[in-house]
């Protein structure tokens, strides 16, 4: 019980005569904005609507003034409450938190060193001596009782090496020591065949197209014409002689056009 210790003895009384006020603010508030604004009467609006600026503004201060009056004391009560109630009682909550985790995580840490053990020793029963413990513990809670985790501990023990006992192929049983899933590690042992099966099929694709692409060149060189091979012209060395000929003119005619037809130079000579 609380026995009323925080009571308000008496309300802040604020004196306003803001209803007294109102009518006389709309009157004069509406004949300036019934007034027109031209450029004979515009210093005049400027000046009214300077005035009423000014007085909305005092009334503002004065507004705050009260404002801050009220809060004052409020404000100065709560950082006393503060003081005297919420950090004594949060404190006393932070430290009784603390203490009845530390109790709290040590009953579950009994919990798990019964389980692991209990755990542990039907995996040797098993021969499941690959399979890290930790994958096969519960969460542990303060309700769950012990036979409840231990019930579920043996029942994935149980579908482990049933699993295990069925898995032949060396490939899947690898997969399934990742996931201990058998359907998972079979997909992933299927998938990854196929790929393979897939690139090889692929790659004796590109060799047989090679080998076309090659026997389809051995026959165009075959029915392409023959390449003539044209030897490269040896300049033979040259050399001057002269000589004396003794003949009838026809002969001498026939000789001179030998000479011609057979490009020999005449030297010193037509």
């Amino acid at each position: 019980m609380t026995n009323n210790i925080i009571v308000v003895k008496q309300l802040p009384i604020i004196e306003e005569r803001l209803r007294e006020l109102k009518a006389d603010i709309e009157s004069r508030t509406s004949a300036a904005m019934s007034m027109e604004c031209t450029e004979d009467t515009v210093k005049e609006v400027k000046k009214i609507r300077a005035e009423l600026n000014k007085e909305c503004k005092e009334y503002e201060d004065q507004r705050k003034a009260v404002k801050k009056a009220v809060i004052a004391p409020y404000e100065a009560f709560e950082d006393v409450y503060k003081e005297c109630v919420t950090i004594p009682f949060k404190k006393a909550d932070s430290e009784l938190k603390s203490k009845i985790s530390a109790v709290e995580e040590g009953l579950k840490e009994q919990k798990k060193e019964k389980l692991i053990r209990f755990a542990e020793e039907l995996k040797a029963s098993y021969s499941l001596d690959w399979l890290n413990i930790n994958r096969v513990l519960p969460t542990i809670t303060l309700s769950a009782s012990e036979s409840s985790l231990i019930e579920k501990v043996s029942e994935k023990l149980d579908s482990i090496n049933t699993a295990v006992k069925f898995i032949d192929d060396p490939e899947v049983f690898a997969e399934y020591k990742k996931s201990l899933d058998p359907i998972q590690a079979q997909l992933i042992v299927a998938n990854r065949r196929k790929e393979i099966e897939e690139a090889k099929a692929q790659a004796e694709r590109k060799v047989q197209q090679e080998e076309v692409k090659q026997e389809a060149a051995k026959k165009v060189e075959a029915l392409a014409p023959p390449k003539v091979e044209e030897k490269p012209t040896v300049s033979e060395r040259k050399f001057v002689t002269s000589f004396t000929i003794k003949g009838t003119l026809a002969q001498i005619k026939a000789l001179k056009a030998y000479i011609k037809d057979n490009n020999i130079e005449i030297v010193g000579g037509k």
